[in-house]
C-alpha cells in the first residue's frame, strides 16, 4: 500500500516538474502596456451620456442673454494626444532652418491662403482648419479649393456628418489617400451626410507634423515659423462669445472655457495691443487667425488671438506632393492613431505583413511618432516566414529620427521589386527618449472608432526584434498604424542582345523586350526602323506564341507591330517579356541604332503603360575593341539544396536540356553563354524525367567573350570556376576590352615591378564583376583564360614572356601562374591565369626582365619567381575618410589611415627585405624589416594609422618570449618610434597583432631578447594560448575560463528536485 502510495505521489510531482521544467520556459508572451484614453475625450463623452438630448456639436460656449447669437463649433477631443516629455526640449530650429525676425507677417499678403467659408449649422470647422492648412501649403505654386464636404462625410468613424472632429481624424481620412478631392466635384453642403463616389484624389499627404505645446505663452517662435515654412497652422482653441471683443475682432481666454473650435492662423503681430481684448492680457501680441464662419464675421472672417490665450494644444501642419510619385497604398489602419502602446521601454518594434498585388517597387514607408525626437529603423523583408522575419537578410533597410511628432513618410534607400501574390513586411524599430509607449495603433473604441478591425497574421509587436506575437493575440480588431508605398519606375523597351557586331550579309534575330510587366499585359502598338537602313535592314517580324492575335504592316521604311493577348498568358511580374522578334540583315560597314516608337502598351485592366526604349547599336564589320557578358548562372528546372553538408540535385531533364553521361555521373547543362557541369555521386536517381543525386562538384565555363584589337586581330576571354553553391539570382558579367585605360597599365606596371619584371605590352584587359555570388564562400576555384593571336606571342619574344596579372577589388596586385592551355578553335593561342584569390580584373601583358638594380631585395625564387613585395592601389580619397589596403607576401596584412587632406591617387608597396647596415635598428631581436614605398602623396598627408602584422608563433616560443614582448616601430624622420601594440589572437601558427601610428614609413618588428626587458607573461601562458588553439581537455569537458550561452537551469533544477523528493518520500512511506 505504502509503496502504491509512493508510486502515485512521486509520479505526480514527475510530471508536475515535466510541465513546469519544459512548458513554462516555453512559454512567450510581451509585457504590453496601453495608454489612457485622453482625460478630455473621456470627459467629453461622459457629458455627453449626461445629455442624450443636446446636440452632440459644441457650441460657443452657454451663451449670455447680451451675446448676439450662437456659432457652432466642432472641434471634439481625440482619444489620443501627442506626449510632450518633460525632458525633452524641442528647438525652433528643429523646425525650420530660418527664425523668422518679421513682427509683423500674414499669409495673406502672399496669396498663401485660401478664402474665407463658413461651416454654417455644422461642427465642421476642423474640416476647414485642416483643409486650409493644406491649401496654403500648396498655394506657393498652384491654387487648390480642397472639398471640406468630402472629409467630413467620408471621415469614415463613428460621427456624423455634424457631429464634428479633430485633427487625428483629418490625418488618418488624407494618409490613407481618400482625399483630398476638389470642392467643384463635391461642393459643401452643411446638412448633407451624402458624397459622390470614386472621385479622383488630387494630392497624397505624406506627412503631418505637430507642434511642440508652448509652456511659456510668450514663447511663439515655432508656430511662427511653422506659418512662413509650410503655410496655415491647424489650431485648436477653447471658444466662448463672452471672451470675443466685437469691436477690435479680438479674442483673449484665461481660463479655458467654452466648447473646442479649430481654425487656422495665418500671420502674427507681435505690436497687437493687450487694450484691445475684453479680457487683458499679461503682454502685447496675437495670431492672425482665419475662421470659418463666413467673411461677414470679424475683420472679413479673420480674427486676432492673444499669444497669451489659453492653448488647447494641438497645433498641426499638413503637407502633400502630387499623386505621381507613390503609386499603390499597403495599408490596415485606415481609421489612423486611436490608442498608443508600448512594451515597458523607450523602445519598440512593430511590423506589417502585406501581400504584393502589382509588381510595382517598394519606395517609401508611412508611421506615426507619438512624441518629439523620435529614432528608427526600418527593414524590409521578402518572403517573411517566421511573423514578419524572413530566413534572408532584410533587402532594404533604413534608420533616421524626427524632431517633431505626427504621421511621417520616409523614402527608402533602396526599393524592392515586388511580385504579385507574395507576402513582405515591413518591420520598423522605435526608440521614443522619455516615452514608453511608442507605438500607434488603430483600435475600435466605444462610439469613435469601432469600424476598426484586423485580422491574424497582418500586425506583429515585438520588444527585441526577434521574438514576435501577434498583436490580435493582445488588442482583438487591432493593427499597428504602418503603411507601405510603391513607386513606379517604367518598365524598359530594348532590344536583346543589346549591342551587337555583325559582319556584312550575317543575319541576326533581335528580340523586343519589355523588362517587365506590373500590371499584366493585354496588348500593345509600336513600330521600329533603323535610324540608318543601308546598314543593316529588317528582312522578317514573328510573334511569341502569346501573342494570339497580330499583325505586322511595313510603311515606308518602318514596321508597325500589334498583338493581342486573348488568353490573358501574361500576368503581372518581374519578368521580361518578348514582345516580338526582328530579323535583321547586315549590308554594309557602319553603326546604326533603331528607333523603336511606343503607340500605346495596355495593361490588364485597361491602364496604359508608360515604358522608357534603351537605345541600342548595331555594328558591321566594325572593329570591336570591347564586348560584355551578362551570365545568369540560376538554370529553371535545376534545384541545387544543401542537405547534411552535402550538395544535392533536384533537375528537369526534359526542360533544361540537359546532356547525361551513359554512367550518369555527369551532367552538363548547355546554355547561350556558359556551360555547367555537374559530377553526381553514386546514388542518383531518374524517374519521370527528373534526375535527383548527390553532387560532387560543380563547374562552370563561360563561352568565350570576343573582340577585335586595334589592328583587327581576333581577342577572345572567357573563366571557369568549381563552385560550391549557385545562389539564387547569381550573376556573373565579363567585360574583355583592348582599349586599356592608362589608370590599368599604370596598375599592370606596378604589378610587374614587384617581381622585378618590366612591362612591355598590353595585349587586353578583362573584367569580371560578381552579383549575388562570393568569391569566397561560393567558388572554390577560378581561373581566366585569354586568347591572342600568334603573331602578338612571337613579336613579344614567345610563351614565356606571357603573363596574366590581376587588380584585386582594394588595389592589391599579384602575377599569376600563367600557362600556355593550348589552341582554340579560332587557332588563337590560349593562356591560362590560376587566380586563388577569385574573380577581378585582369590583364594579358608581355613583360621583360626589370634592368632596375634590386640590391638589398630578399627574393623567393620559388612557384614562379616571385619576390616577397606586396603592393596595393586605391583611388581618390576625401579628406577625413579612411582608406583600407590588405597586403600579402610580407608580415605586414593590412594598412588603414585616414587622409588629412584630397588625395587623387594612392600606391603602397611593402617588401620584406634585409636592412641596410648603415640603417640603426631598434632595440631587441629583429623578427622582420619592412620596406614602405608610398607613391603619388606623402606621409605628411595621412595619419591616424592602423597597421596590422603577424609573427610564426614559432619564434616566439625560440626565444622564450610572449606576445607581449613584440613590438612594431616605424621610421620618423631616421628615428625609430614604437608605435602601440596590441596582441589580438593566435590563428594560423601565427601571433596577430594591431598596431596605431601617425607616420607610414619602413616598419622594423622586433622582440625583446633581454630578459630583463620581458613581459610578466609566462612560458605557460603561451602555453595555455596554445592550448586555445588546440582545444584543451579541460575546454572539452567544459573549462568556465570561456563565456558561452548559457541553457535555462530550470529543466535540470525541477529534475533534481524531482529525484530529491522522490527520495525523501520513499524514506517517508517505505
Amino acid at each position: 500500500m505504502k509503496s502504491n502510495q509512493f508510486i502515485k505521489i512521486a509520479g505526480a510531482l514527475f510530471f508536475t516538474c515535466m510541465f513546469l521544467g519544459f512548458i513554462i520556459p516555453g512559454a512567450f508572451a510581451l509585457e504590453v502596456s496601453e495608454a489612457p484614453l485622453n482625460p478630455e475625450f473621456v470627459e467629453y463623452f461622459e457629458e455627453e451620456q449626461q445629455d442624450k438630448g443636446a446636440p452632440v456639436m459644441m457650441l460657443a460656449a452657454v451663451p449670455g442673454e447680451s451675446e448676439p447669437h450662437n456659432e457652432i463649433l466642432g472641434e471634439i477631443p481625440s482619444p489620443v494626444v501627442v506626449q510632450w516629455p518633460m525632458e525633452i526640449s524641442v528647438s525652433a530650429m528643429d523646425i525650420s532652418n530660418e527664425i523668422p525676425t518679421e513682427s509683423y507677417f500674414d499669409l495673406r499678403l502672399e496669396d498663401r491662403v485660401g478664402s474665407v467659408k463658413d461651416q454654417g449649422d455644422c461642427g465642421s470647422c476642423w474640416a476647414f482648419a485642416a483643409m486650409g492648412s493644406l491649401e496654403s501649403f500648396f498655394l506657393t505654386s498652384e491654387n487648390l479649393d480642397f472639398s471640406e464636404n468630402n472629409l467630413k462625410n467620408t471621415h469614415g468613424y463613428n460621427y456624423g456628418h455634424d457631429e464634428g472632429g479633430n485633427a487625428y481624424m483629418a490625418t488618418a481620412y488624407l494618409s490613407r489617400w481618400s482625399g483630398p478631392v476638389l470642392e467643384k466635384d463635391d461642393p459643401y453642403q452643411e446638412y448633407s451626410a451624402i458624397s459622390p463616389k470614386n472621385l479622383k484624389v488630387q494630392k497624397h499627404v505624406q506627412n503631418v507634423e505637430f507642434l511642440p505645446k508652448r509652456k511659456d505663452r510668450s514663447d511663439v517662435t515655432k508656430i511662427k515659423q511653422a506659418v512662413k515654412e509650410y503655410g496655415g497652422v491647424y489650431s485648436s482653441m477653447y471658444w466662448s462669445n463672452g471672451f470675443y471683443d466685437s469691436e477690435h475682432c479680438s479674442y483673449f481666454d484665461p481660463w479655458l472655457i467654452g466648447g473646442g473650435h479649430a481654425v487656422l492662423i495665418v500671420g502674427w503681430d507681435d505690436n497687437y495691443s493687450k487694450d484691445n481684448f475684453s479680457f487683458t492680457p499679461p503682454g502685447d501680441g496675437a495670431f492672425i487667425v482665419r475662421n470659418s464662419w463666413g467673411p461677414e464675421w470679424g475683420d472679413d472672417g479673420y480674427f486676432y488671438q492673444s499669444y497669451y490665450d489659453a492653448d488647447r494644444g494641438c497645433k498641426a501642419v499638413f503637407t502633400g506632393e502630387d499623386t505621381e510619385y507613390y503609386t499603390d497604398i499597403y495599408q490596415y489602419d485606415t481609421l489612423g492613431w486611436t490608442k498608443e502602446i508600448g512594451l515597458n521601454s523607450e523602445t519598440a518594434y512593430f511590423a506589417n505583413v502585406f501581400t504584393a498585388r502589382n509588381a510595382d517597387r517598394l519606395g517609401a514607408v508611412g508611421f506615426y511618432t507619438p512624441s518629439p525626437d523620435a529614432d528608427y529603423e526600418v527593414s524590409i523583408y521578402n518572403n517573411p516566414k517566421n511573423g514578419p522575419l524572413s530566413n534572408k537578410e532584410p533587402v532594404s533597410t533604413l534608420k533616421g529620427s524626427f524632431a517633431l511628432p505626427g504621421y511621417h513618410t520616409v523614402d527608402l534607400a533602396k526599393s524592392v521589386i515586388l511580385a504579385p501574390g507574395e507576402k513582405f513586411s515591413v518591420v520598423v524599430k522605435l526608440t521614443t527618449p522619455a516615452y514608453t509607449l511608442p507605438i500607434a495603433v488603430e483600435s475600435p473604441i466605444a462610439k469613435y472608432s469601432t469600424m476598426a478591425s484586423a485580422n491574424k497574421g497582418e500586425s506583429f509587436i515585438s520588444d527585441d526584434g526577434e521574438k514576435w506575437d501577434d498583436l490580435t493575440k493582445y488588442y482583438p480588431d487591432t493593427n499597428v498604424c504602418l503603411k507601405a508605398f510603391t513607386i513606379y519606375e517604367s518598365p524598359e523597351i530594348s532590344l536583346m542582345p543589346g549591342n551587337v557586331s555583325l559582319k556584312k550579309g550575317q543575319v541576326k534575330n533581335l528580340d523586343i523586350v519589355m523588362s517587365r510587366s506590373p500590371r499584366g499585359l493585354s496588348g500593345y502598338e509600336l513600330s521600329i526602323k533603323p535610324t540608318d537602313s543601308s546598314v543593316v535592314n529588317i528582312k522578317d517580324i514573328s510573334f511569341p506564341k502569346w501573342a494570339t492575335l497580330n499583325q505586322n504592316t511595313r510603311t515606308d521604311d518602318k514596321f508597325i507591330l500589334k498583338a493581342v493577348d486573348l488568353e490573358a498568358e501574361i500576368q503581372g511580374g518581374p519578368d521580361e517579356i518578348v514582345l516580338g522578334t526582328i530579323k535583321v540583315e547586315a549590308v554594309s560597314d557602319g553603326k546604326t541604332g533603331f528607333e523603336t516608337e511606343i503607340i500605346q502598351i495596355d495593361a490588364d485592366g485597361g491602364d496604359q503603360i508608360t515604358t522608357t526604349v534603351t537605345p541600342n547599336e548595331i555594328n558591321v564589320l566594325k572593329p570591336v575593341r570591347e564586348e560584355s557578358k551578362n551570365i545568369d548562372i540560376n538554370i529553371p528546372g535545376l534545384k541545387i539544396k544543401k542537405n547534411n553538408g552535402t550538395n544535392r540535385i533536384q533537375l528537369n531533364l526534359t526542360g533544361t536540356g540537359a546532356v547525361v553521361s551513359k554512367d550518369k555521373k555527369n551532367v552538363t547543362l548547355r546554355r547561350e553563354s556558359f556551360d555547367l557541369t555537374l559530377s553526381t555521386g553514386e546514388n542518383t536517381t531518374e524517374k519521370d524525367g527528373m534526375m535527383e543525386g548527390n553532387i560532387r562538384s560543380i563547374k562552370l565555363k563561360t563561352h568565350p567573350t570576343m573582340i577585335n584589337s586595334e589592328t583587327g586581330s581576333l581577342l577572345s576571354g572567357s573563366i571557369e570556376a568549381e563552385l560550391n553553391n549557385i545562389p539564387e539570382g547569381a550573376n556573373i558579367k565579363t567585360v574583355l576590352t583592348s582599349s586599356v585605360s592608362d589608370k590599368s597599365r599604370n596598375y599592370f606596371a606596378a604589378a610587374a615591378s614587384q617581381t622585378g619584371l618590366s612591362l612591355k605590352d598590353v595585349a587586353c584587359s578583362m573584367e569580371v564583376n560578381l552579383d549575388g555570388i562570393n568569391d569566397v564562400e561560393d567558388i572554390k576555384e577560378a581561373s581566366v583564360f585569354i586568347s591572342v593571336p600568334a603573331e602578338w606571342v612571337d613579336s613579344v619574344g614567345g610563351s614565356q614572356n606571357v603573363k596574366i596579372i590581376r587588380i584585386g577589388d582594394t588595389g592589391e596586385l599579384s602575377v599569376l601562374k600563367t600557362t600556355f592551355a593550348g589552341f582554340d578553335e579560332n587557332g588563337d593561342m590560349k593562356f591560362e591565369g590560376f587566380s586563388p584569390e577569385g574573380f577581378c580584373e585582369f590583364g594579358l601583358v608581355a613583360v621583360a626582365k626589370s634592368t632596375t638594380d634590386n640590391t638589398g631585395v630578399t627574393s623567393h625564387t620559388g612557384s614562379g619567381g616571385i619576390s616577397d613585395v606586396s603592393a596595393a592601389m586605391t583611388d581618390s580619397i576625401k579628406s577625413g575618410d579612411r582608406f583600407t589596403l590588405k597586403m600579402s607576401k610580407t608580415p605586414v596584412t593590412e594598412l588603414s589611415f585616414r587622409a588629412k587632406e584630397n588625395i587623387n591617387e594612392l600606391m603602397i608597396t611593402a617588401e620584406d627585405k634585409i636592412p641596410a647596415t648603415s640603417l640603426i635598428m631598434p632595440e631587441g631581436k629583429l623578427l622582420s624589416f619592412v620596406d614602405i614605398e608610398l607613391y603619388h602623396t606623402t606621409t605628411d598627408k595621412l595619419n591616424d594609422g592602423i597597421i596590422k602584422f603577424s609573427v610564426p608563433k614559432i619564434l616566439i616560443e625560440e626565444q622564450k618570449s610572449s606576445s607581449g614582448d613584440v613590438k612594431l616601430y616605424v621610421l620618423n624622420e631616421n628615428i625609430w618610434v614604437l608605435a602601440e601594440t596590441v596582441f589580438n589572437e593566435f590563428k594560423d601558427g601565427k601571433a596577430c597583432f594591431t598596431a596605431t601610428t601617425d607616420t607610414l614609413s619602413d616598419i622594423a618588428i622586433t622582440i625583446s631578447d633581454d630578459d630583463s626587458l620581458k613581459t610578466d607573461e609566462t612560458d605557460d601562458e603561451l602555453s595555455q594560448q596554445n592550448n586555445d588553439i588546440s582545444g584543451t581537455d579541460s575546454e572539452k569537458s567544459g573549462n568556465l575560463g570561456e563565456t558561452k550561452e548559457q541553457k535555462s537551469p530550470l529543466p535540470g533544477l525541477f529534475v533534481l528536485i524531482s529525484a530529491g523528493t522522490a527520495i525523501y518520500i520513499r524514506k517517508r512511506f517505505l
